[in-house]
């Protein structure tokens, strides 16, 4: 299916204050947020690409939010944070 989007959040608990790589690979649009401030804004269409933003996150429980918008072709987006 094609002209589509979706909101992920999700509540992580991060185990130790430390900078985090956050990788994003993305199909069209996407925005993602820690505790409601923007980390990486890819809100445009165009073909798979992957983004990365470095953080300083505290230890304890965070809120993660995903905002994705599918166009036209194919559909893919994925997420991963790790101490950088």
């Amino acid at each position: 299916n094609d002209n589509f989007s979706i909101l992920w959040t999700r509540n992580e608990e991060f185990g130790a204050s430390n900078n985090y790589q956050f990788t994003l690979s993305v199909d069209d649009a996407a925005r993602v947020s820690v505790d409601g401030a923007l980390i990486i804004d890819e809100w445009r269409i165009g073909g798979l690409r992957t983004v990365t933003a470095n953080r300083f996150i505290s230890r304890g429980i965070h809120q993660i939010r995903v905002e994705y918008y599918e166009a036209n072709g194919n559909a893919s987006i994925s997420l991963e944070w790790r101490v950088s």
